[in-house]
């Protein structure tokens, strides 16, 4: 654009020409009174409007063209910006990065020193308090009886020792027996100083309630570092890690229910971050909630707050089942498509699935397996290998190291889809289907050890009771207690004509069922019902749950539709 100057100010800007011909810039135009913007012509000496002036054609070709050039001006000034990024990758991050990370470390280092201070604190407490009960049992122990006593008996043992050779023959027994009296005196004595001198190595003397005020016990307990916990044992390995950690996360996750703990069921929060209906549940080690979606997604939810922690990448296909595998990754199921010619037609389709194995923390995918056929459920056999059910019945299994897919079982397991798959011990996987059947595999040699079909009612719910017997819950609202050394069912649970939509297991004696219409119920094998509790009624509105689980954490998780529904039992 050729750059015009004012006729007024002699600058060179956006001007217009007014109808005398004279040429005056934009700022020159002045509300008067609210009015239109106006401009008194020192050359006509008129006064000329500002919408007038914009509405000639030579003023309307200026400012268009004006405002073409600044758009491209700015257009050019962000691409040297970008191309000095795209050149410099030290120019963003000098820029920008550096100035974040500076503001990180601050922080650091503020909470550092908070942190720092604290605990100086606290462990200037704790040692203040073992200076204190040690002076305590230094002071016990001078007062004990035995031992200010030990010089003295250890001279009198060496004067027996002495006299013994020197008394006549005569009354040398009568000696001797006197002598192993006092001994034994002196023995019990100095076990007595023996066993209190053991209780205070190894703590215990903290228990004294003369010392409770102390609480020198806050600074010991158990740790948990990662997924590893870590506990007091002796005095020689203070911290230990507890190799039976399933026992730790079963006592904690026992729950000591009564009727008013179901009484008070309450809806924490609800979550809404899908598009689609929700297909499946499960939970992480630390807690989380994951969630699979008919919107071809899976996602990873805090609890704690409700936020949403991460999306994983999906197919734009339904999510059918994940497994949450023992190190935190999640294997994925969803099926796909693609089109074949046959027989010189195009229209051919063949549907299999395609299993993502996740990374939960990064939201990486570790590992893409293609299946023969479409998945409907899964199951992990051990570190390296994947078991799946699928929607014709058959049963394979698969190394998710390589992606290489084992024999299926040596005959067709099932003659329809297959609901549930679990492992009852490390010898027995157990199989539900569509065919109304329950079946036993032995794994070792890949073949069926027992059938029940006794089962009246399709089984999608299943779990693990102990290494011989599992529980299943039907959609006619009955949960059967099964026994692999048995052909029969070994009992019946008869709630409602619901379907069962979830089990918990708490001991060895009590289970916890929920429905569809949210009814929950607190069962004793040996007992039966205890009692039970609705949460539908916090949710008026809800007839039905599409889905219900129980996470680790206590608490109830049931959708509907696209959304979550989180109940605390707490």
């Amino acid at each position: 654009m050729k750059k015009e100057f004012c006729d007024s100010c002699k600058q060179g800007s956006l001007t217009f020409v007014l109808d005398c011909g004279f040429r005056v810039c934009e700022q020159h135009f002045e509300t008067v009174n609210n009015g239109p913007k106006v401009y008194s012509c020192e050359f006509c000496k008129k006064t000329h409007k500002y919408d007038d002036c914009e509405k000639s054609i030579a003023n309307k070709i200026a400012l268009t063209e004006f405002k073409l050039e600044k758009t491209i001006g700015e257009v050019e000034n962000r691409i040297d910006v970008f191309n000095k990024i795209k050149q410099q990758k030290d120019y963003f991050r000098g820029k920008y990065y550096l100035d974040v990370r500076k503001k990180v470390e601050t922080k650091k280092e503020e909470l550092l020193n908070n942190f720092e201070l604290e605990l100086n604190k606290y462990f200037k407490r704790v040692i203040d308090n073992l200076d204190s009960i040690n002076s305590y049992n230094e002071e016990k122990i001078k007062k004990n009886t035995t031992f200010s006593q030990l010089d003295d008996i250890k001279a009198n043992c060496d004067g027996i020792m002495d006299e013994k050779e020197n008394v006549n023959l005569s009354e040398k027994l009568d000696y001797l027996e006197r002598s192993n009296q006092f001994v034994n005196q002196y023995l019990s004595g100095l076990e007595s100083l023996k066993k209190e001198l053991d209780i205070m190595k190894s703590l215990e003397f903290i228990e004294n309630k003369q010392l409770k005020n102390f609480e020198f016990k806050q600074c010991f307990g158990k740790f948990k570092l990662g997924n590893e916990y870590f506990s007091e044992t002796g005095e020689s390995d203070l911290f230990k890690k507890v190799v039976n950690k399933e026992n730790i996360k079963k006592n904690k996750n026992v729950l000591e229910l009564n009727k008013e703990t179901l009484k008070d069921l309450k809806l924490n929060q609800i979550l809404d971050g899908h598009s689609g209906k929700i297909t499946v549940l499960g939970d992480l080690s630390n807690g989380d909630l994951v969630t699979g979606s008919a919107d071809g997604l899976v996602k990873i939810w805090n609890l704690n707050d409700g936020s949403l922690k991460k999306a994983l990448p999906g197919e734009g296909t339904k999510i059918k089942c994940f497994k949450i595998l023992p190190n935190d990754t999640i294997a994925v199921c969803s099926d796909l498509k693609r089109s074949y010619s046959s027989l010189g037609y195009l229209n051919c389709e063949m549907r299999y699935s395609k299993i993502r194995i996740f990374d939960s923390i990064t939201g990486s995918i570790e590992k893409t397996i293609q299946s023969p056929s479409t998945i409907s459920s899964i199951e992990s056999l051990n570190n390296d290998y994947l078991i799946t059910g699928h929607d014709d019945g058959s049963i394979y299994f698969c190394n998710k190291q390589t992606g290489e897919y084992w024999p299926k079982m040596s005959k067709t397991p099932h003659y329809s889809t297959i609901y549930s798959l679990i492992m009852l011990n490390k010898d027995n996987l157990i199989s539900t289907s569509a065919d109304y059947t329950i079946k036993i595999w032995d794994l070792n040699d890949k073949k069926l050890i027992r059938n029940f079909t006794e089962c009246n009612g399709l089984n999608e719910c299943l779990k693990r009771l102990n290494d011989k017997q599992f529980l299943t819950g039907s959609q006619n609202g009955s949960i059967k207690l099964w026994d692999i050394r048995e052909s029969n069912i070994i009992k019946t649970f008869e709630s409602s004509r619901r379907e069962v939509k979830d089990l918990k297991i708490l001991d060895d004696d009590k289970f916890l069922s929920c429905s569809d219409d949210g009814l929950v119920v607190l069962w004793s094998i040996k007992e039966g019902k205890i009692f039970e509790e609705r949460i539908e009624n916090s949710l008026s509105t809800l007839k039905t749950f599409n889905n219900v689980y129980f996470d680790n954490k206590n608490q109830i998780i049931t959708t509907y539709n696209h959304k979550i529904f989180v109940f605390s039992l707490d």
